[in-house]
């Protein structure tokens, strides 16, 4: 089974270094996937490089700064990253299930509510996320 790891904001890359690690680690075939939420992608690559992960499969670069049109642009560049490796009807996972600001005038929030819907599995890293789910 192949796994997809997605990123797009740097807390993101931080919580996922260990498990892009531990899939290193077992020689599992994974395709990591930046999707550029967090707008400069520079920083994106100081905190890769400092975790020493390794550089993404696929970066996407968005043209959109409004919050909703960010997210549509992700999902449609997402579609296609995952098209290009076969990944379509794949089950989801969110690592950072139920967390939130709840402040919907940021683009991330839209993002978690929305892949907390369409996940399969739901890891609520605290136990305030898990009441969030509820």
């Amino acid at each position: 089974m192949s796994i997809v790891v997605v990123v797009g904001t740097r807390p993101e890359i931080i919580k996922m270094a260990p498990v892009v690690k531990e899939l290193e680690k077992r020689g599992a075939e994974f395709v990591f996937i930046h999707t550029g939420q967090h707008y400069d992608y520079e920083m994106s690559k100081i905190f890769l490089k400092e975790l020493g992960l390794p550089k993404p499969s696929e970066s996407f670069m968005l043209e959109n700064a409004n919050p909703a049109a960010q997210i549509g642009e992700m999902m449609i560049k997402l579609k296609k990253a995952l098209e290009k490796y076969r990944k379509l009807g794949i089950r989801v996972g969110h690592v950072e299930a139920g967390l939130g600001s709840f402040d919907w005038r940021m683009p991330e929030e839209h993002s978690r509510g929305m892949i907390d819907h369409v996940s399969h599995y739901l890891f609520a890293p605290t136990e305030i996320a898990r009441r969030n789910l509820l």
